[in-house]
Parts: structure tokens; sequence; C-alpha cells
């Protein structure tokens, strides 16, 4: 009887702790939206993000109906300045319009900073909650292969791979996320660690909850400030560490275009095609400053000692 009745109370307190979870949660996503609508620089970096993502997935409809011409069309002895007519950002060595070049390679770019985060996030995540929430040997055996990792230099190890095995756009998507899981998994790891005594958890425990139902239903929605920031700085990092791979000669080759290598082509034609350094640079650099500034508007946002 009294075992009963100290089930139903439990039963009682849980769902009161959720129901006022889940309005906390839901006034914190309000002032959280409303914080991101009234912060004009993350505003800004979000809708340039948006037109880069929206053109780069409109490459071809953009080439072929707007611009009219084929990226991969050579003219040779033909590079020309930005703002020659017919070719507003000019064109290659080759005579390849850069415009149509940088739309196109944008897509290989930014399917390998999305996609690259996203397998990276999901590790994270799953590790990072299976640590923080069990500790003991299992905290301790994958915070060794962490550490273990994290004393390796990653841009040599991802240079030894490139080296040996000259990655495909979807390997390199696999090569860059395999290794540069450990950041993520650590800041998981740490949220999901001061989650676990909450008292919704240990109410939920005490009514015969699973493990990982505590951790998909009450700490995986806690944790939607932290994946967001990491998304958003784990893409502007991949597409740098493919550009520093492509202009080690090393990331995805020719002729598929990206970002990084058209950048390492430029670096022949200082003299006579200067633009053709400026143009993917200038994309890069704004591309993976919008990510930043985005990532810290929402750590900002939900950040419940920000003020009004």
């Amino acid at each position: 009887m009294t075992t009963d009745i100290h089930e139903k109370a439990a039963i009682a307190r849980l769902k009161a702790e959720q129901e006022a979870g889940l309005r906390g949660g839901e006034s914190l996503m309000t002032k959280a939206f409303r914080r991101l609508r009234r912060d004009r620089l993350t505003m800004t970096a979000l809708i340039i993000m948006s037109l880069l993502t929206l053109a780069a997935i409109c490459a071809p409809l953009i080439t072929d109906l707007v611009l009219h011409v084929d990226p991969n069309s050579t003219e040779y002895d033909q590079l020309m300045p930005i703002g020659t007519p017919g070719h507003l950002l000019g064109t290659d060595d080759l005579g390849r319009d850069l415009l149509a070049r940088l739309l196109h390679a944008g897509r290989i770019s930014l399917t390998i900073g999305f996609l690259g985060a996203t397998i990276t996030l999901a590790i994270g995540l799953l590790l990072g909650m299976v640590m923080g929430y069990y500790g003991g040997w299992v905290d301790d055996t994958l915070n060794w292969l962490i550490t273990t990792l994290d004393s390796l230099p990653t841009i040599y190890l991802l240079i030894i791979v490139s080296a040996l095995f000259r990655p495909s756009p979807e390997a390199l998507i696999l090569v860059l996320a395999f290794t540069g899981w450990t950041g993520a998994t650590r800041l998981v790891r740490g949220q999901t660690i001061s989650l676990r005594e909450r008292d919704y958890i240990l109410s939920a425990r005490s009514i015969g909850s699973t493990s990982w139902h505590i951790m998909i239903v009450h700490i995986l929605p806690n944790l939607i400030s932290v994946t967001a920031i990491s998304l958003a700085s784990g893409i502007g990092g991949l597409i740098l560490a493919e550009s520093a791979l492509s202009f080690l000669s090393l990331g995805v080759q020719p002729p598929t275009a990206t970002w990084g290598n058209m950048l390492s082509k430029a670096q022949n034609f200082f003299n006579r095609g200067v633009h053709m350094a400026i143009v993917p640079g200038v994309t890069i650099f704004v591309t993976v400053l919008c990510l930043y500034v985005i990532g810290d508007g929402v750590r900002d946002a939900f950040d419940p000692t920000t003020s009004e």
C-alpha cells in the first residue's frame, strides 16, 4: 500500500514537473525567437546564408536560364577580369565563367559542410549523452578515446588520409565527420551531466522509465541550443577544413569545383588574375563569418541570463 502511494506521488510529481518544464520550454523558445528577431546582426547573417544556400541549390537553373553559360566550358588563353561583359565575375585561366563555377562549387562545399556537421553532431549527441548519463567506466573509456584522438593533430591526420585515398566529395564528408566529432561529444557530455540530476529526471527514474527513454524524451529536448550552436560552428569549420585540404591539392580533385580548389588554382595566377583568388576567398570568408555569427546569436538567444 505504501509503495503504491509513493509510486502515485512520484507519477503526479513527474507529470507536474513535465508540464512545468514544457511551459518553461515553450516560454524559452518564444523568448529565444523574439531575441533572434531583434538581433539584426544575426538576422542579416541568416538572410545572407539562406541566399547563398539557395543560390547553390539552384545553381544549374541559374547557369542555364539566367547566365546562359556552361561552368565547364573552356576557352584557352581567355582569362578575363571582373566586370567583363557576359562574365560578371570574370573567367579563370581556361576561360571558364567564375560566377557559374562559384555557384556549382557552392553545392559541393556547402554539402560537405552541412552533411559533415550533421554526421558529427549525430555522433556527438549519441556518445555525449551516453557518457554524461551513465558515467563510470563508460565515461572513462570514451574519454580516453577522445583524449587520444584530440592529441593527434587533426590537420595532419586529414592530410595523411587525403594523400592516401584522394577522396571523392562523399568520402571527404565521412573523413571530416569521423575526425571531428570529439568537440561536439564533449559539449553534449557536459550538458548531460548537468541535466541528469534534475528533479524531473529523478522522478522519471522513480517510476521505472528506462535510461534511453529518459535520454531521448527528457534530456535531448534540453540540448537544442547546444546542438544549434555546434551545428553552425561545425559547418563553418568543415568548410574551412575542405578549403585547407583543397589548397594543399589534397581535397576534392578537379574538374569537380569547390571553393577550396578554386582558391588553390588561383595561387598560380596572382600576377594577371588576382580575381581568381578574390572571388572564392571572399565567398568562403563571408560564409564562415555568417555561420559563426548565427551560432553566436543562437547561443545568446537561448541564454536564460540574457536580458530582454
